[in-house]
């Protein structure tokens, strides 16, 4: 067995890594057919709906929590119950549509079946607001508390208009 590896191609550094012999390529986004543009206003528009759907549904899953906790079960209202099941249905299903868009197609129909699981849901969540964050401001859009300044996109229209 040899002590050492063999130089890097056209390197005169006989301890170059052989993962940075060439640089990866990173490759473009895939815009389903739309312009970049349009693409992420779209990854802008789900990202604030997966703010509000995961929003509503943690507001209204914490005091049923609690009121079920304490052994006020009879107090935990079935419409704030309804109202958690159908804000966790469209979350996932938004979470799902952005997945698809940031991530991929199957990594994000198993990101959006993992936000069943309790705890993995916030998790998931937090990524999927973190890559949409990252993706909107590495093209210029200001991204707030609770998503993309829309404004910024009105911006861009009228700069392409000039």
């Amino acid at each position: 067995m040899p002590d050492s590896f063999p130089p890097a191609p056209n390197s005169g550094n006989p301890y170059q890594s052989p993962a940075s012999y060439g640089v990866r390529e990173e490759k473009p986004a895939k815009t389903f057919g739309l312009s970049q543009k349009e693409h992420l206003r779209r990854i802008a528009i789900y990202e604030k709906a997966v703010l509000v759907t995961f929003g509503i549904h943690f507001a209204s899953v914490i005091p049923v929590n609690l009121l079920a906790f304490t052994g006020w079960t009879k107090y935990a209202l079935p419409d704030l119950q309804f109202l958690s099941l159908i804000s966790l249905i469209c979350g996932i299903i938004t979470v799902g549509v952005l997945g698809v868009r940031l991530v991929g197609t199957l990594a994000g129909i198993g990101m959006a079946l993992a936000t069943i699981v309790p705890c993995a849901n916030v998790l998931i969540v937090l990524l999927m607001i973190q890559k949409a964050n990252s993706v909107l401001t590495e093209n210029g859009i200001h991204v707030g508390i609770f998503g993309a300044r829309m404004r910024d996109f009105h911006r861009l229209d009228n700069e392409e208009e000039v």
